[in-house]
């Protein structure tokens, strides 16, 4: 063996995984992760509060008690699980999954556009059409076609975060895929 010498399976690479934070502390963690050196991202979305006397703008997760975090898992999972206010990685049984960087891409072009977001559990399954979003940042992204109160809003599943978001898009920023 070679001194200074690293193979890629040495080393670990480096994915992304979903971590449970104690609520209303996804800011801290991702916060605390950092200074520790480690890669971590949360979506946020912004919201107005209208108050009787004034609005206010908040910036608040998007996806909440969730922490997303960039890592080799065998080389920095204990330091990760000893962050204050960490609880656990997300699983699925008892196995940690990684999560695409497609999903992550997705959760990032979302929470940078100005349009009205909302998150459901994966388990509720709406029946609708396959559209692509073909206008703004979200270009490019497919989901299901949902009417709700008059409006047209665009469900996208993220099956490896285990969330679907309920995003209202314009008509016009929509194309129609063919049935299979």
């Amino acid at each position: 063996m070679k001194f200074g010498v690293f193979s890629i399976m040495d080393r670990g690479v480096e994915k992304w995984y979903a971590v449970y934070t104690r609520f209303k502390h996804e800011k801290v963690v991702a916060s605390r992760l950092r200074r520790t050196g480690i890669h971590a991202y949360v979506p946020m979305t912004r919201v107005v509060r209208r108050y009787q006397r004034k609005v206010k703008v908040h910036d608040i997760p998007l996806l909440s008690q969730y922490v997303f975090v960039r890592i080799c898992l065998k080389r920095e999972q204990v330091r990760v699980l000893s962050t204050p206010g960490v609880l656990d990685f997300v699983r699925m049984g008892r196995e940690i999954p990684a999560i695409p960087q497609e999903e992550i891409d997705i959760l990032r072009r979302v929470a940078g556009e100005d349009w009205s977001v909302a998150v459901l559990p994966s388990g509720e399954e709406l029946v609708g059409r396959e559209v692509e979003i073909i206008g703004g940042a979200l270009t490019g992204i497919r989901g299901t076609v949902v009417e709700c109160k008059g409006k047209t809003r665009v469900l996208v599943a993220l099956r490896h975060v285990g969330v679907q978001l309920l995003i209202e898009v314009p008509l016009a920023y929509m194309r129609l895929l063919q049935r299979a």
